[in-house]
């Protein structure tokens, strides 16, 4: 995508991703846009080499700090547990999405992009209508959605919160599902 296909009063939400991916994310920002670091990806990011991405970050797009209210991270889970990807999904990638959710839904008039090379959460991204874009990977194309399949018994699971079968102890492994 171009930047002439965006408009202006764009909000920009940057995961983890986004930040440690770094690449020229100028570039990539539609013109007039506001850029959003939620509150988690800072505490996320404790690595040198992450704190020095994220002051370049702060200094060159100067983005703004925003967090939200529990009943979107709730709603959030929800839909993750409905995708059956609750359980691929970080405390952060929760707060992220949950962050996209609710601006997308208190604040229409403007524009939302989501930045980031997480493919589950692409996948929660494309489901929900939320526009996305990938920094260095392929971006996921198509809904997709989980199952859970125990890699010893082959016994399948609606999510996989568990790391092991309850059938058997074997572990569980994500098999992907016709999409509705």
């Amino acid at each position: 995508m171009s930047k002439n296909e965006f408009s202006p009063n764009y909000i920009v939400v940057l995961d983890t991703s986004a930040v440690l991916n770094m690449v020229d994310l100028q570039k990539l920002l539609p013109k007039n846009s506001e850029v959003w670091l939620p509150e988690a990806v800072f505490q996320e990011i404790i690595s040198m080499e992450g704190r020095a991405k994220l002051a370049v970050i702060n200094e060159i797009l100067t983005p703004t700090q925003v967090s939200t209210e529990q009943k979107w991270i709730e709603k959030t889970r929800k839909i993750a547990k409905n995708i059956g990807i609750n359980s691929r999904l970080s405390k952060v990638d929760i707060e992220v999405l949950a962050i996209c959710l609710q601006t997308k839904t208190m604040e229409p008039s403007k524009k939302l992009l989501l930045l980031t090379d997480d493919r589950w959460m692409q996948n929660f991204a494309i489901q929900t209508n939320i526009p996305v874009r990938n920094i260095r990977f392929r971006k996921a194309r198509k809904m997709k959605r989980w199952i859970f399949q125990c890699t010893s018994c082959k016994k399948e699971f609606a999510e996989g919160d568990q790391p092991d079968c309850p059938v058997c102890g074997g572990s569980l492994q994500p098999k992907r599902i016709a999409s509705s």
